[in-house]
């Protein structure tokens, strides 16, 4: 999938049935897709300026704070409301169950912080482990 790709696709898995590496989380649910476009919209860029950005080694982080009316913690709260809502729907549509939902919300707060301060790594994916694109 494209950095700009904006479905989610959803599985579940046992983790004997999960290849080995896999992304995923606990018993091998993930949620895969981009939260690109939720950053670049929080802060009131195209995603090409962003993935640019990036690109040169600057964190999510360091582009919020270079960005007038913006923040970190704003832009955390805005990834980790994105991340919700995607797990969220994809309950709604009965491609994760109430129990699997609760778990991919576990440590969202904590991952999303962590892709925005840059200390775990953004691939072409630009994702969270055990969520979009993650490992």
């Amino acid at each position: 999938m494209s950095p700009s790709h904006t479905a989610r696709r959803v599985t579940a898995s046992s983790p004997r049935s999960r290849p080995s590496g896999a992304p995923g989380i606990g018993r091998g649910f993930r949620i895969e897709g981009s939260s690109l476009q939720a950053a670049s919209t929080y802060l009131g860029i195209t995603e090409a300026d962003l993935r640019t950005k990036l690109q040169s080694g600057q964190t999510l982080a360091q582009v919020a704070a270079a960005t007038a009316g913006k923040s970190r913690d704003g832009l955390i709260q805005a990834l980790v409301t994105d991340e919700n809502a995607k797990i969220d729907q994809a309950q709604k549509d009965g491609r994760v169950t109430a129990d699997q939902a609760t778990q991919l919300k576990t440590n969202v707060t904590a991952r999303v912080t962590a892709l925005v301060d840059g200390t775990m790594p953004v691939g072409p994916g630009f994702g969270f482990p055990g969520g979009p694109r993650g490992r």
